[in-house]
């Protein structure tokens, strides 16, 4: 299972930023022209990078600092 996802998961770290928003797009186009079942799955990989990236923040600076990366 997870070597199936292992692309995603890379294509999704590389589009990140740093709070965990899309700084880019895999494909040309706008968000909507983006192919569904990647976005879902660009989705998932996303939150659990930011629920990782949270518990990070947390334990290093306290309860406040979850504030920048989105959910």
């Amino acid at each position: 299972m997870v070597a199936a996802i292992g692309p995603w998961v890379q294509d999704c770290i590389r589009m990140i930023d740093s709070d965990g928003a899309y700084a880019r797009l895999k494909y040309s186009g706008e968000l909507g022209d983006q192919p569904a079942l990647d976005m879902q799955i660009f989705d998932i990989v996303k939150s659990k990078w930011c629920e990782i990236r949270n518990a990070e923040m947390e334990k290093k600076y306290g309860q406040q600092a979850s504030g920048n990366h989105k959910r």
